[in-house]
């Protein structure tokens, strides 16, 4: 079980430090460098055209649109940080059906928190707020889970 919680808060910590390498979705123009093409470079194609619908393929399966439902919340996947809190819920008591339902709730919120984040529903002035207090929670599970594993070192495996 511990290294359940090892794992997830290590995968955890992972995305948190990519995170902070991968440049997020819209860069100000300040911060991205403009460079002339170089006149090796090949021209980039064009991108395809919407796909032709077809009769085969059911409208619910429909690929040629539509919005794109984002597991994320500030480059942190969304099930491993759902992982991650119930893995630390349960190194404080929390088992079998109560389990279940926080890894349930957190899901709702979860996934309902990066809906509203994709869908502008919560104020431009928030976000940034949202994003830390996800960013640090993940940031507090990896605490645990290393501080778990410095102490199982210490004692002996």
């Amino acid at each position: 079980m511990r290294r359940i919680l090892f794992l997830s808060v290590f995968v955890l910590v992972s995305l948190v430090l990519v995170s902070c390498v991968v440049p997020t979705a819209t860069p100000s123009p300040l911060s991205t460098p403009t460079y002339p093409p170089s006149p090796l470079s090949t021209p980039t194609p064009e991108p395809p055209g919407p796909i032709p619908d077809d009769p085969y393929i059911p409208p619910w399966l429909n690929l040629s649109g539509g919005a794109q439902m984002d597991f994320s919340i500030a480059g942190i996947s969304i099930a491993l940080l759902i992982v991650g809190i119930v893995e630390a819920a349960k190194t404080f008591g929390v088992t079998g059906k109560g389990s279940m339902a926080l890894a349930m709730g957190l899901g709702v919120l979860f996934v309902g928190l990066a809906q509203a984040l994709t869908q502008g529903a919560i104020p431009p002035a928030a976000v940034p707020w949202v994003e830390l207090v996800v960013t640090a929670l993940a940031g507090g599970l990896a605490a645990m889970g290393y501080y778990d594993f410095a102490r199982r070192l210490r004692n002996g495996g």
